[in-house]
Protein backbone atom coordinates (compact mmCIF):
# COMPACT_ATOMS: atom_id res chain seq x y z
CA UNK A 1 0.00 0.00 0.00
CA UNK A 2 1.01 3.64 -1.40
CA UNK A 3 1.43 6.35 1.34
CA UNK A 4 0.19 9.90 0.57
CA UNK A 5 4.55 11.19 0.71
CA UNK A 6 5.37 7.91 -1.26
CA UNK A 7 2.43 8.91 -3.84
CA UNK A 8 3.59 12.96 -3.40
CA UNK A 9 7.51 12.01 -3.97
CA UNK A 10 6.26 9.68 -7.07
CA UNK A 11 4.69 12.53 -8.35
CA UNK A 12 7.45 14.75 -8.31
CA UNK A 13 9.22 12.38 -10.07
CA UNK A 14 7.23 12.07 -12.88
CA UNK A 15 7.23 15.86 -13.18
CA UNK A 16 11.19 16.10 -13.02
CA UNK A 17 10.78 13.35 -15.72
CA UNK A 18 8.38 15.33 -17.96
CA UNK A 19 10.64 18.65 -17.75
CA UNK A 20 13.17 16.46 -18.97
CA UNK A 21 11.82 14.72 -21.79
CA UNK A 22 10.84 18.09 -22.95
CA UNK A 23 14.10 20.23 -22.25
CA UNK A 24 15.97 17.16 -24.14
CA UNK A 25 13.52 17.24 -26.71
CA UNK A 26 13.30 20.79 -27.61
CA UNK A 27 16.92 21.97 -27.31
CA UNK A 28 17.51 19.45 -29.65
CA UNK A 29 15.37 20.84 -32.15
CA UNK A 30 16.90 24.54 -31.38
CA UNK A 31 13.74 25.55 -29.11
CA UNK A 32 14.37 26.73 -26.60
CA UNK A 33 12.58 29.32 -24.74
CA UNK A 34 12.27 27.14 -21.72
CA UNK A 35 15.21 27.46 -20.72
CA UNK A 36 15.44 30.88 -20.17
CA UNK A 37 12.24 30.78 -17.46
CA UNK A 38 13.99 27.77 -16.18
CA UNK A 39 15.78 30.29 -13.47
CA UNK A 40 12.71 31.42 -12.27
CA UNK A 41 10.80 28.60 -12.21
CA UNK A 42 13.22 26.44 -9.93
CA UNK A 43 13.73 29.81 -7.48
CA UNK A 44 10.86 28.59 -5.11
CA UNK A 45 11.83 24.57 -5.36
CA UNK A 46 15.33 25.05 -4.47
CA UNK A 47 14.02 27.76 -1.94
CA UNK A 48 11.88 25.76 -0.33
CA UNK A 49 14.44 22.45 -0.56
CA UNK A 50 17.35 24.04 0.75
CA UNK A 51 15.36 27.56 2.46
CA UNK A 52 17.72 30.08 0.41
CA UNK A 53 16.45 33.55 -0.76
CA UNK A 54 17.22 33.03 -4.34
CA UNK A 55 17.14 36.06 -6.18
CA UNK A 56 16.92 36.22 -10.10
CA UNK A 57 20.02 38.07 -11.14
CA UNK A 58 18.74 38.27 -15.00
CA UNK A 59 16.03 40.49 -13.51
CA UNK A 60 18.18 42.77 -11.97
CA UNK A 61 20.69 43.04 -14.64
CA UNK A 62 19.68 41.44 -18.31
CA UNK A 63 22.48 38.95 -19.44
CA UNK A 64 23.91 39.06 -15.68
CA UNK A 65 27.34 36.85 -16.08
CA UNK A 66 28.16 33.29 -15.29
CA UNK A 67 25.27 33.28 -12.80
CA UNK A 68 21.12 32.98 -12.73
CA UNK A 69 20.56 33.07 -8.77
CA UNK A 70 21.81 33.64 -6.00
CA UNK A 71 21.37 34.38 -2.01
CA UNK A 72 23.35 36.96 -0.51
CA UNK A 73 22.40 35.87 2.91
CA UNK A 74 24.08 32.17 2.28
CA UNK A 75 27.02 33.37 0.12
CA UNK A 76 26.01 31.14 -2.49
CA UNK A 77 25.03 31.65 -6.05
CA UNK A 78 23.54 29.15 -9.17
CA UNK A 79 24.41 28.48 -12.83
CA UNK A 80 21.01 26.85 -14.22
CA UNK A 81 22.10 24.79 -17.24
CA UNK A 82 21.06 22.05 -19.41
CA UNK A 83 24.55 21.29 -20.39
CA UNK A 84 26.46 19.35 -18.31
CA UNK A 85 29.92 19.58 -19.66
CA UNK A 86 33.36 19.65 -18.81
CA UNK A 87 33.67 22.32 -21.32
CA UNK A 88 30.51 24.23 -19.95
CA UNK A 89 31.97 24.16 -16.39
CA UNK A 90 35.42 25.46 -17.75
CA UNK A 91 33.54 28.33 -19.47
CA UNK A 92 31.30 29.30 -16.74
CA UNK A 93 34.25 29.47 -14.35
CA UNK A 94 36.70 31.61 -16.37
CA UNK A 95 33.79 33.63 -16.12
CA UNK A 96 33.03 33.81 -12.84
CA UNK A 97 36.10 34.43 -11.70
CA UNK A 98 36.89 37.78 -14.69
CA UNK A 99 34.40 39.20 -12.75
CA UNK A 100 35.58 38.37 -9.04
CA UNK A 101 32.56 36.46 -7.94
CA UNK A 102 34.71 34.34 -6.11
CA UNK A 103 35.12 36.74 -3.98
CA UNK A 104 31.21 37.27 -3.06
CA UNK A 105 30.20 33.78 -2.83
CA UNK A 106 31.84 30.70 -1.19
CA UNK A 107 30.03 28.64 -3.37
CA UNK A 108 28.90 28.50 -7.24
CA UNK A 109 26.41 25.46 -7.65
CA UNK A 110 25.36 24.54 -10.82
CA UNK A 111 21.84 23.02 -11.11
CA UNK A 112 21.72 20.95 -14.55
CA UNK A 113 18.73 20.15 -15.35
CA UNK A 114 18.63 16.58 -16.00
CA UNK A 115 19.11 13.61 -14.02
CA UNK A 116 22.54 13.37 -14.55
CA UNK A 117 25.26 14.93 -15.98
CA UNK A 118 29.12 14.35 -17.96
CA UNK A 119 31.22 16.75 -15.61
CA UNK A 120 34.15 15.19 -13.86
CA UNK A 121 36.24 19.27 -14.18
CA UNK A 122 36.67 20.95 -10.58
CA UNK A 123 38.72 23.96 -9.78
CA UNK A 124 41.57 24.43 -6.93
CA UNK A 125 39.81 28.64 -6.32
CA UNK A 126 36.30 28.21 -6.57
CA UNK A 127 34.43 25.76 -3.96
CA UNK A 128 31.60 24.32 -6.70
CA UNK A 129 28.97 21.58 -6.27
CA UNK A 130 27.06 19.71 -9.26
CA UNK A 131 23.10 19.58 -8.74
CA UNK A 132 21.40 17.07 -10.81
CA UNK A 133 17.67 16.59 -11.10
CA UNK A 134 18.08 13.41 -9.64
CA UNK A 135 19.95 15.24 -6.47
CA UNK A 136 17.35 17.65 -6.05
CA UNK A 137 14.95 14.92 -6.16
CA UNK A 138 16.34 13.36 -2.94
CA UNK A 139 16.87 16.26 -1.50
CA UNK A 140 13.72 17.16 -1.67
CA UNK A 141 12.55 13.43 -0.11
CA UNK A 142 13.86 14.24 3.21
CA UNK A 143 11.84 17.53 3.47
CA UNK A 144 8.99 17.43 5.93
CA UNK A 145 5.57 16.29 4.51
CA UNK A 146 4.24 20.09 3.92
CA UNK A 147 7.06 20.83 2.30
CA UNK A 148 6.67 18.02 -0.01
CA UNK A 149 3.13 18.20 -0.68
CA UNK A 150 3.92 22.01 -1.43
CA UNK A 151 6.13 21.53 -4.41
CA UNK A 152 4.46 18.53 -5.59
CA UNK A 153 1.47 21.59 -5.80
CA UNK A 154 3.70 23.82 -7.45
CA UNK A 155 4.98 21.41 -10.12
CA UNK A 156 1.22 20.54 -11.02
CA UNK A 157 0.15 23.86 -11.58
CA UNK A 158 3.05 25.10 -13.61
CA UNK A 159 2.56 22.18 -15.68
CA UNK A 160 -0.88 22.52 -16.20
CA UNK A 161 -0.30 26.06 -16.98
CA UNK A 162 2.11 24.96 -19.56
CA UNK A 163 -0.70 22.58 -21.03
CA UNK A 164 -3.13 24.47 -23.09
CA UNK A 165 -5.38 21.86 -23.33
CA UNK A 166 -5.82 21.37 -19.50
CA UNK A 167 -8.74 23.30 -18.45
CA UNK A 168 -8.46 22.30 -14.93
CA UNK A 169 -8.10 25.07 -12.00
CA UNK A 170 -4.75 26.04 -11.09
CA UNK A 171 -5.12 26.29 -7.03
CA UNK A 172 -6.57 23.71 -4.40
CA UNK A 173 -3.99 22.96 -1.58
CA UNK A 174 -5.32 21.95 1.36
CA UNK A 175 -5.17 24.38 4.20
CA UNK A 176 -3.89 23.14 7.90
CA UNK A 177 -5.83 25.57 10.71
CA UNK A 178 -4.70 24.48 13.63
CA UNK A 179 -6.08 26.15 17.03
CA UNK A 180 -4.08 29.60 16.61
CA UNK A 181 -4.40 29.60 20.63
CA UNK A 182 -1.15 31.28 21.01
CA UNK A 183 -2.10 33.60 18.23
CA UNK A 184 -5.16 35.08 19.71
CA UNK A 185 -3.75 35.26 23.05
CA UNK A 186 -1.05 37.21 21.58
CA UNK A 187 -3.33 39.53 19.58
CA UNK A 188 -5.24 40.76 22.62
CA UNK A 189 -8.38 40.80 20.57
CA UNK A 190 -11.73 40.78 22.87
CA UNK A 191 -13.93 38.73 20.52
CA UNK A 192 -11.70 35.74 20.02
CA UNK A 193 -14.75 33.78 18.37
CA UNK A 194 -14.24 36.59 15.35
CA UNK A 195 -10.70 36.36 14.69
CA UNK A 196 -11.03 32.78 14.73
CA UNK A 197 -13.49 33.01 12.01
CA UNK A 198 -10.95 35.43 10.28
CA UNK A 199 -8.80 33.06 10.12
CA UNK A 200 -10.73 30.66 9.02
CA UNK A 201 -11.81 32.16 5.88
CA UNK A 202 -8.27 34.21 5.29
CA UNK A 203 -6.57 30.31 5.15
CA UNK A 204 -9.51 29.37 2.93
CA UNK A 205 -8.86 32.31 0.62
CA UNK A 206 -5.25 31.56 0.63
CA UNK A 207 -5.74 27.69 -0.37
CA UNK A 208 -7.60 28.85 -3.34
CA UNK A 209 -4.89 31.21 -4.63
CA UNK A 210 -2.35 29.70 -7.26
CA UNK A 211 1.13 28.92 -5.73
CA UNK A 212 2.31 32.28 -8.32
CA UNK A 213 0.32 34.05 -6.30
CA UNK A 214 0.90 33.22 -2.56
CA UNK A 215 4.80 33.09 -3.17
CA UNK A 216 4.32 36.76 -4.42
CA UNK A 217 2.40 37.39 -1.24
CA UNK A 218 4.82 35.59 0.18
CA UNK A 219 7.80 37.88 -1.24
CA UNK A 220 5.74 41.17 -0.22
CA UNK A 221 5.74 40.19 3.59
CA UNK A 222 9.25 38.94 4.27
CA UNK A 223 10.67 41.65 1.98
CA UNK A 224 8.44 44.54 3.44
CA UNK A 225 8.78 46.62 6.10
CA UNK A 226 6.09 48.83 8.46
CA UNK A 227 6.13 52.22 8.06
CA UNK A 228 7.87 54.67 10.63
CA UNK A 229 7.15 58.20 9.37
CA UNK A 230 4.48 60.44 10.53
CA UNK A 231 1.77 60.07 7.86
CA UNK A 232 1.57 56.62 9.40
CA UNK A 233 1.55 57.09 12.59
CA UNK A 234 4.06 53.95 13.09
CA UNK A 235 1.04 51.41 11.84
CA UNK A 236 2.38 47.78 12.90
CA UNK A 237 -0.62 46.37 10.65
CA UNK A 238 0.98 47.84 7.98
CA UNK A 239 3.35 45.78 5.24
CA UNK A 240 5.24 48.06 2.52
CA UNK A 241 7.10 46.97 0.01
CA UNK A 242 8.63 49.65 -2.71
CA UNK A 243 7.46 49.16 -6.05
CA UNK A 244 11.44 49.19 -7.14
CA UNK A 245 11.94 46.40 -5.50
CA UNK A 246 8.50 43.71 -6.40
CA UNK A 247 9.78 44.82 -10.00
CA UNK A 248 13.48 43.88 -9.56
CA UNK A 249 12.38 41.01 -8.27
CA UNK A 250 9.08 39.97 -10.60
CA UNK A 251 9.69 41.97 -13.48
CA UNK A 252 7.04 42.30 -15.88
CA UNK A 253 5.00 39.30 -14.45
CA UNK A 254 4.67 41.02 -11.48
CA UNK A 255 2.21 43.18 -13.26
CA UNK A 256 -0.30 40.58 -14.13
CA UNK A 257 -0.22 38.59 -10.11
CA UNK A 258 -0.51 42.03 -8.54
CA UNK A 259 -3.40 42.80 -10.83
CA UNK A 260 -5.54 39.31 -10.01
CA UNK A 261 -4.48 39.49 -6.39
CA UNK A 262 -5.90 43.32 -6.27
CA UNK A 263 -8.66 42.00 -7.56
CA UNK A 264 -8.99 39.70 -4.52
CA UNK A 265 -8.70 42.55 -2.50
CA UNK A 266 -5.53 41.35 -1.06
CA UNK A 267 -2.77 43.92 -2.04
CA UNK A 268 -3.37 47.52 -2.51
CA UNK A 269 -1.17 50.25 -4.54
CA UNK A 270 0.17 53.55 -2.83
CA UNK A 271 1.38 56.42 -5.44
CA UNK A 272 2.23 58.44 -2.70
CA UNK A 273 4.49 56.40 0.06
CA UNK A 274 6.78 58.68 2.26
CA UNK A 275 8.88 56.69 2.64
CA UNK A 276 11.62 59.04 4.27
CA UNK A 277 8.90 61.73 5.68
CA UNK A 278 10.69 64.37 3.27
CA UNK A 279 7.92 64.33 0.69
CA UNK A 280 9.94 62.48 -1.87
CA UNK A 281 7.08 60.14 -3.01
CA UNK A 282 7.28 56.66 -4.18
CA UNK A 283 4.88 53.84 -5.14
CA UNK A 284 4.38 51.24 -3.01
CA UNK A 285 2.15 47.85 -2.49
CA UNK A 286 0.57 46.30 0.78
CA UNK A 287 -0.72 43.16 1.11
CA UNK A 288 -3.52 43.33 2.87
CA UNK A 289 -6.38 41.43 4.27
CA UNK A 290 -9.10 42.88 7.44
CA UNK A 291 -12.19 40.63 8.02
CA UNK A 292 -14.53 41.53 10.61
CA UNK A 293 -11.86 42.15 13.31
CA UNK A 294 -11.41 46.03 13.27
CA UNK A 295 -8.01 47.02 12.24
CA UNK A 296 -6.04 43.85 12.35
CA UNK A 297 -4.31 42.54 9.05
CA UNK A 298 -3.94 39.68 9.48
CA UNK A 299 -0.42 39.87 6.72
CA UNK A 300 1.05 42.12 9.41
CA UNK A 301 -0.13 40.88 12.80
CA UNK A 302 0.90 37.28 11.69
CA UNK A 303 4.06 38.54 10.46
CA UNK A 304 4.74 40.13 13.77
CA UNK A 305 3.84 36.97 15.92
CA UNK A 306 6.26 34.93 14.10
CA UNK A 307 8.72 37.59 14.91
CA UNK A 308 9.18 37.73 10.78
CA UNK A 309 10.89 34.23 10.71
CA UNK A 310 10.88 33.17 7.52
CA UNK A 311 10.37 29.68 7.25
CA UNK A 312 7.55 30.24 9.47
CA UNK A 313 6.37 32.74 7.24
CA UNK A 314 6.99 30.19 4.08
CA UNK A 315 5.04 27.99 6.13
CA UNK A 316 1.55 29.99 6.61
CA UNK A 317 1.21 31.88 3.43
CA UNK A 318 2.49 29.30 0.93
CA UNK A 319 2.08 26.01 2.28
CA UNK A 320 -0.98 27.36 4.33
CA UNK A 321 0.06 25.56 7.51
CA UNK A 322 -1.14 27.75 10.37
CA UNK A 323 -0.49 25.45 13.04
CA UNK A 324 2.49 27.13 14.23
CA UNK A 325 0.09 30.36 15.30
CA UNK A 326 -1.02 27.42 18.15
Amino acid sequence: METKIGMLKRNIADSFTRIEKYLTFTNAIGYTDFNSDAERFFIEILDTTYDYRLKELNAEKPNFPAIDLADNRQRICIQVTTTGDNAKFRDTLAVYKRNGFNEKYDELIFLILSTDHRITATDNKVKTRILSLKDLFKDIGALKDKDIEYIDSYLKDYLREQNASDNSPKHGITYTLGSAKKFIKWSNIEDEDILKSDLKLFAEKLSELTNNQRSYLHFLVTKGHTPTTRSYHDRSDHIVVPSALERAHYGAEGNDIYNSLKAEDLVVLDDEYDQNDDERYVTALMPRYRGETEDFNLFAQIKNFLKADVSKLRRVFINCDFSCLD
